[in-house]
């Protein structure tokens, strides 16, 4: 279906969201699109319109097909890293990587043993810093009594004559 040089102009720019337009609006403004689409694949290739749109259309489905695998890869890669990280700041950090962009259901399936406080923990730290930052975990300092005064407590404690 050729339009031959003829595109009736558009009356108006989409500017409420697809799925709230009745249906004929819809309608008309994927008709628009594709006199678009057919108008320009008729000015680059005239006599070979149908098979550009194809080729232009199987690249995409490539392409898409491609970044699918590529991510599934990376997220079984970044959960068996997760699993092994001996530190749990180091697996805060990692799952932080990819904490928001799936649900907690998605995640609570994906990692066995996996808590909500920690994805709550994990998303607050990609929040505050940056996915993936290393993280400083808090100091513990210790002091520690001398031998002598520590007995002399116990002593203390121990006597009758404390209530």
């Amino acid at each position: 279906m050729a339009t031959e040089g003829r595109v009736s102009p558009v009356r108006s720019q989409c500017q409420a969201d697809a799925l709230s337009m009745s249906f004929r609006t819809q309608l008309y403004y994927r008709k628009k699109a594709e006199q678009g689409i057919k108008s320009v694949l008729e000015s680059i290739a005239p006599s070979n319109t149908s098979w550009l749109y194809m080729e232009v259309m199987q690249r995409r489905t490539r392409l898409q097909a491609a970044v699918g695998i590529v991510e599934d890869t990376l997220l079984v890669r970044l959960v068996i890293l997760y699993e092994e990280a001996a530190y749990w700041f180091t697996r805060q950090q990692i799952l932080s990587r990819f904490a928001t962009n799936y649900s907690k259901t998605e995640l609570l399936a994906l990692i066995p043993g996996l808590f909500k406080w920690r994805i709550d923990e994990a998303r607050k730290h990609a929040f505050q810093t940056k996915p993936g930052q290393p993280i400083d975990p808090p100091r513990i300092t210790r002091c520690r009594l001398d031998a002598i005064k520590a007995d002399h407590f116990l002593d203390f404690l121990s006597s009758p004559s404390f209530p």
